[in-house]
């Protein structure tokens, strides 16, 4: 394959990545460089380096944004997803079969039934997070609330903040694991935070109104009392082809998927 590629670095927590991505495009005997000037497709860490980014888009080429996967330790795996961040990406996507998922699949757990749960949780997410961007998150989670307030009045509403997060907010916080708070939750509020997807593995009926949210698919797009329960199957198994262990983009199987986008 002609494919002139530039792994761009950034930081130091994601160069072993960038290096396995490195070595995996070796194994199909494409040799990257770091010149991201005149390159078919340039691979970064996140959506950080604008710049890079624009000067793709503008020359109608593509970027390939690695990041932190999605489903079972996210830290072990690392999504790769052409021109966007989580749900903005192309992930060549196809109707993809359940082989990757098989190790996942003890985390999909049965809708919850209607009126189970003690409260509605609305989810924090990290400060200065990149799928925040232009977005007065306080803003949200407190007209979210509102709306419940009065569209839902005998369910209480709680905000969780994210592990690393410390917003102030108005309403009453839950504290503990997320797994805690799934258990109890009658349903999960989101922007765009992975706990959409945690929420929706577990069974809790989700409200993602971004588009960049990973449980989209499977989600409400606005504010609701009732939000679907859709059958998960399908998004399940492609969700699993969004994310590879560093082994398998080292050794080229992560590249072997992604490169259909240029078949």
């Amino acid at each position: 394959m002609d494919l002139r590629v530039a792994i761009i670095p950034r930081h130091a927590y994601a160069a072993p990545r960038l290096a396995a991505f490195a070595d995996g495009l070796r194994a199909h005997g494409i040799e990257p460089d770091a010149d991201p000037a005149d390159c078919d497709l340039a691979v970064v860490w996140g959506v950080g380096d604008r710049a890079v980014i624009e000067r793709q888009a503008n020359q109608g080429r593509d970027v390939l944004v690695m990041e932190q996967g999605y489903i079972g330790d996210r830290a072990e795996y690392t999504s790769c997803g052409f021109n966007g961040l989580n749900g903005r990406a192309d992930f060549v996507l196809n109707n993809m079969p359940r082989d990757r998922w098989q190790k996942h699949k003890d985390l999909l757990r049965p809708w919850r039934k209607r009126g189970s749960g003690e409260f509605i949780v609305i989810m924090g997410q990290l400060p200065g997070d990149q799928a925040l961007s232009g977005v007065d998150f306080r803003a949200w989670v407190h007209s979210s609330a509102a709306w419940f307030g009065e569209n839902a009045p005998d369910v209480r509403v709680v905000y969780r903040q994210h592990p690393n997060g410390s917003l102030r907010v108005e309403i009453p916080e839950v504290t503990g694991s997320l797994e805690q708070c799934l258990k109890h939750a009658a349903m999960v509020v989101t922007f765009n935070s992975n706990s959409g997807v945690d929420g929706a593995l577990a069974g809790v009926p989700v409200i993602a109104v971004d588009a960049g949210s990973m449980a989209r698919a499977v989600a409400a797009h606005e504010l609701t009392i009732n939000p679907p329960r859709p059958d998960r199957a399908q998004w399940a198994r492609e969700l699993a082809y969004c994310q590879w262990t560093t082994a398998e983009i080292a050794d080229g199987r992560a590249w072997d998927h992604l490169k259909w986008r240029y078949q």
